[in-house]
């Protein structure tokens, strides 16, 4: 820069020099020698101009253009797929209703729904009258009769449970309470007769006998029925004498009611000390 204004300084010098010189005469030696230092000048002027023009394109900052960038293109963002939460089937009921280890009234009640209860369904069942319910009083499930039940929910996709096997039937057992027995026996109309009378039986088959007398010794033979409580059968008397009769046990099992021949005599009986019943007539 110091060597461009020396330059600059020395060509307004010479502008100056050759200004302010005499007037010279056209044709002139003086004339001459002023033209070749106005030429000087120029020339001096000239490489002045271009050094400056020169040291000022080579002082500048050069602008540096930037690249446009790549603008990524957008990835593409994946559908989300909603799995629907599976609604789970409910049942209510409307009546009272038992809940069994089966379907049908030959299995155990396992547990029971009351009006208004809601339980889960957790299978069907091959007999479209019932369900597979987890069970409403305690662990495990049990089969609940659909008659009074509505149902909220799918009942698509549960399993089908198979039929458990039907329970083996309990034997009833045996009455403990049998006729064979001496019993205390009040027969006739008013007032009645007392006599003492054996009684056997085997099965459902009844048979006895009771001395009424006089040598007129009475038996009789019945069929009971299937709860030991009632006795129908015939009598037969060695003085000649027949008929039919039938005794209707009482709730205290020592005691009978009945009656002789359709209901035309009274006949009732006690043991172990039970008094007469009254009435005695019956059933």
């Amino acid at each position: 820069m110091k060597r461009i204004g020396l330059l600059f300084t020395l060509g307004v010098a010479l502008l100056l020099a050759s200004a302010c010189s005499r007037v010279i005469t056209p044709g002139s030696a003086a004339a001459q020698s002023s033209g070749q230092e106005t030429s000087v000048a120029a020339t001096v002027w000239a490489q002045i101009t271009r050094q400056t023009n020169t040291a000022d394109e080579s002082s500048a900052t050069p602008s540096v253009t930037p690249e446009p960038s790549e603008t990524p293109e957008p990835s593409e963002t994946p559908t989300r797929t909603l799995t629907p939460t599976p609604e789970i089937p409910v049942v209510e009921v409307s009546t009272g209703t038992n809940c069994r280890s089966g379907p049908g009234t030959d299995y155990l009640i396992e547990g029971a729904m009351k009006e208004g209860d809601v339980a889960e369904v957790v299978g069907r069942a091959a007999d479209a009258d019932y369900l597979v319910i987890a069970n409403p009083e305690r662990a495990g499930n049990c089969w609940l009769w659909t008659r009074f039940a509505s149902v909220s929910g799918s009942l698509e996709g549960l399993a089908f449970f198979d039929t458990p096997p039907t329970p083996t039937p309990s034997v009833t057992p045996t009455p403990s309470v049998v006729w064979a027995d001496t019993w205390q026996t009040w027969v006739g109309p008013a007032p009645l007769t007392l006599y003492s009378m054996t009684l056997s039986h085997s099965g459902t088959a009844i048979t006895g006998s009771f001395d009424a007398g006089g040598g007129n010794v009475v038996t009789l033979s019945g069929t009971l029925s299937a709860d030991y409580t009632y006795v129908a059968g015939t009598w037969n008397s060695t003085a000649g004498g027949s008929g039919t009769f039938e005794w209707q046990r009482k709730k205290n099992i020592n005691q009978f009611i009945g009656n002789l021949d359709g209901g035309s005599t009274d006949w009732c009986g006690a043991r172990l000390g039970a008094s007469q019943p009254s009435p005695c007539f019956g059933p």
